[in-house]
Order: C-alpha cells, then structure tokens, then sequence
C-alpha cells in the first residue's frame, strides 16, 4: 500500500523523469499507418477466391538521453476477408493476440515493441519487449522474427576487436493451460492460465580476420519455473547446467560461418543441431537431429542499385520439439527458429533494382511443410526412422511468384503495387492432424496494392528496403 513517503518519492521520480526527457538529445514520436490489399488473399488464406486487406494505425517513439535509449511502437491492426492466421505459413511475424469483431466479418490484432538499452563504450545492456534475429541468414534457424514479441533482456559485449558475446532470457507464451491456477479465473467467463516457459541463449562470434565471421550459438528451453537463476549465467554451457538440472530441459547449438567479399557482398552457412549422435552421423538409421542454411547476398550485380539474394533452408522434422511438449521451441504456437517450422524447406531467390525512383522486386519462393503428428514424436525417441513427407497428405507445397513496385513519395510514405502468383498444393495443410477431406490444390493470381507511413512490419518484406 502507497503511503505519504511513497507517494512523495513516485511524485519526485516522475519530475526527475521529466526534467531529464525535457533535455534529451533526441525524442521522436512518429506516426504509423498502412494498408495493404489483395485481391484473391495471396498466401494470407488458402481459397482460391475472396480478397483480403489488412490495415493498421500507430505510433512509434524514440528517445535518446545521454547513454539509455528508449525505442516503441505500437500498431492497431484491422483484417478482413481473412478467417484463419494469414501468417500461419508465411515469414511474417506472428499474431500475439487477435480477437473476432462482433458484428462484422474479420478481426484485429496488436503489435507492440518497447526496447530499452544502456549503451557503454564497448557493451550494450537491452530489456523489454521486443524481437530478436541471431544469424547471418534472412529465415533464421537459430532466433527468428517470426514469434510475437516477448519479454526480455540481455546484453551484446564486444570483448575486443575480434570476439563478442551476445546473451539474453525471454519469456515465452506456451499455450499449455496450467489447470490449477485457471481455476481462478472461471466465474464470470472464464480464461486460461499458461504453465511458464523460457528460453535462454548466448553466441559467440569471433572474426580471426576482416572477411570471416565464425558463430557459436546455445539456446535452452524450459518450462513450470519462470526463471532459472542457473541460465543466468552467461559463461557456462546450458548443455551442462541442463544435465545438472536433472537434463528435462530442450538444448540446441548451431553453428555458422560467414564471408565477406566486401561490406555488400557475403555468403554464409549455418547448422543447427537439436540432437546429435555422432557415432551414427553416416548411418542409415541416424539420431541426428539437424536444420541446414545456406545462402549469398550480393549487392552491385549488374547495377550500382541492385541487390541478389538466394537463400536455402532445410529442417529435419524432429527439431524445435521435445519429448516434453512443455518445451517445445515455440510462444504462442510459432516457432523461435525457422518460420516454417520443423520438417520444411525452402528456396528463396529475390532480385531488385531501383529504376527512375522505383525499387523493382523480383522474388520466388518454393517452401514445402510436412506432418507434425504425435507418433512421430514418438517414433523420434524411440529411433524409428521416418521417411521425409510421408503420410496421408505427404506435405504442404507452397510456390509464389511476386513482382513488387515500391515508390516513396515524400519522407516515410510509400506506395506499392504488384502482382503476386500462388501455386498451393495441399493448402489447409494442418501438420499436427493431416487429414485428405480439408485439404486442396490452389492456383491464383493476386493484384497487390497498398501504401505506409514510417512502416515495417517484421518479416513482411524478407529483405526491408527503404
């Protein structure tokens, strides 16, 4: 309870904030909107026909005051035409909540971001609620974009010239009801209560010279206590405090190299490991669990304003899971690596240019997905081999064409237009209960048209031009 004495140190903290916000060195608060349309839905729903739109309002601030910055934003966003998750097989980042108009067809969703860093000469200390990217590729394995924005903190320490190390703890949303704690919210309507899940991670990298980058990342799930003080610690590795734990956790390393010809031209490779059983890494019956990326990004093709990339991705279908569901690699039913998921692939080739103002793009994705069932999470313990995209329904395959005009027209708007090609084989897909009755073929041309202001919504546009 506040009494006369907290009351009078709130009342003094709030001037004090005040009076240092009156002389920060930078503070912006811009306004945020877009809207974006298609006439038969693109990958946003699986029918052939019925357009779909989704638009959204907001604001974004940054402020700057001496070494903390305070980065957020926040968008209101409205869909119609679209009854499912549009981004439930797309790079789009994720929905953290939505809720169903009353009266009208569609729905609507928030986004929200708050980041704030210390900065020292050398270290970068961050907590909020924000998004996070580890790796050289666009479609991360390792962290991606593609869950909602979480709570979290960490830091980014650049040990010297050479080496650096990256850390943080999230918070997950598990979407595993905890039954004794929902029983407190039943009277009235009634809500569930999550069973807690976190993540902890750290990376090294290390650049022996200018042009290589050598990166080490551990990633740890867990879940039932919210914080570990054991994955605290940045130093050790989560591989050994896990079995010290009692080894319930979800460990995963991955590895990746990176070379650069020069600051616009790299390629890259990265191997993700969720189990591995060396000794049986070239047998027919393995226990290796692993996802694969490769990719180059190549600026200065053939014109001082182009830009390649091409990007090859590929998950074994016992990755991200876990012998306990509870620890998964998923909040709020996204995966934190690979947007896909696990047992997927994609190919991604994308070229643009900018053409009297106009940045042209050009991009081509094939992604496949397949089933998720709980006998094969089974079988996975339990060594029994499965056979890539077998099944009922072997798999969803997912083909797209786009062709993309941005133009911006005064400082933070612009318009876009394009025309987008969809060839969905087994659309409405389901990976965890594949069923042949609620699955088809869909081929459809959409016209895309739509504008923004000071917006860039996460994983929208793979590669964000400005």
């Amino acid at each position: 309870m506040l009494n006369r004495r907290n009351i009078k140190q709130l009342t003094l903290m709030i001037i004090c904030y005040g009076i240092n916000l009156v002389f920060a060195s930078k503070i912006d608060f811009t306004p945020v909107f877009y809207t974006l349309y298609k006439t038969s839905g693109g990958i946003w729903h699986p029918n052939k026909n019925g357009s779909a739109n989704i638009a959204g309002v907001g604001t974004r601030a940054d402020i700057v005051l001496n070494n903390w910055i305070f980065q957020g934003e926040f968008i209101f966003n409205t869909v119609s035409g679209i009854t499912g998750d549009p981004f439930r097989l797309s790079p789009e980042q994720g929905i953290g909540y939505r809720a169903n108009y009353r009266d009208t067809d569609g729905f609507w969703f928030e986004y929200s971001t708050m980041k704030i860093s210390y900065t020292t000469e050398n270290a970068v200390f961050e907590f909020g609620k924000f998004n996070r990217h580890w790796g050289p590729g666009l479609s991360s394995p390792i962290i991606s974009i593609k869950p909602p924005t979480y709570p979290q903190f960490g830091f980014d320490w650049n040990i010297n010239q050479k080496l650096k190390l990256q850390y943080f703890h999230g918070f997950l949303k598990s979407g595993i009801e905890d039954s004794v704690r929902s029983r407190l919210y039943q009277q009235v309507g009634e809500k569930q209560f999550d069973v807690p899940r976190s993540v902890a991670a750290h990376r090294l990298e290390w650049s022996p010279f200018g042009q290589l980058v050598l990166g080490a990342s551990e990633i740890v799930i867990y879940a039932v206590r919210t914080l570990d003080v054991n994955y605290l610690i940045p130093f050790i590795p989560f591989w050994s405090i896990q079995h010290y734990l009692g080894d319930m956790d979800n460990v995963q390393m991955s590895g990746d190299i990176t070379w650069y010809f020069n600051a616009k031209r790299k390629i890259y490779t990265v191997w993700f490991i969720d189990e591995w059983t060396p000794e049986w890494t070239f047998k027919k019956k393995d226990h290796n669990w692993f996802g694969w990326q490769a990719g180059l990004s190549w600026q200065h093709l053939f014109r001082p304003t182009d830009q390649v990339t091409i990007e090859w991705t590929w998950t074994d279908h016992r990755i991200y899971r876990h012998r306990f569901s509870v620890n998964d690699s998923y909040s709020k039913g996204y995966p934190l690596g690979f947007w896909a998921g696990p047992h997927a692939e994609e190919l991604f080739i994308e070229y643009s240019l900018v053409l009297y103002d106009t940045r042209i793009i050009l991009s081509y994705s094939d992604t496949k997905r397949g089933q998720l069932t709980d006998q094969m999470l089974e079988d996975q313990y339990n060594t029994v081999q499965y056979q890539r995209f077998s099944g009922p329904v072997n798999y969803e395959h997912l083909q797209t064409i786009d062709l993309l005009l941005k133009r911006k027209i005064i400082n933070g708007l612009v318009i876009e237009a394009g025309v987008s090609h969809v060839l969905w084989k087994n659309a409405g897909f389901d990976p965890y209960n594949p069923n042949p009755e609620s699955v088809k073929d869909v081929e459809k041309i959409s016209l895309v048209i739509g504008f923004s202001y000071n917006f860039n919504y996460p994983g929208r546009n793979k590669i964000h031009y400005e």
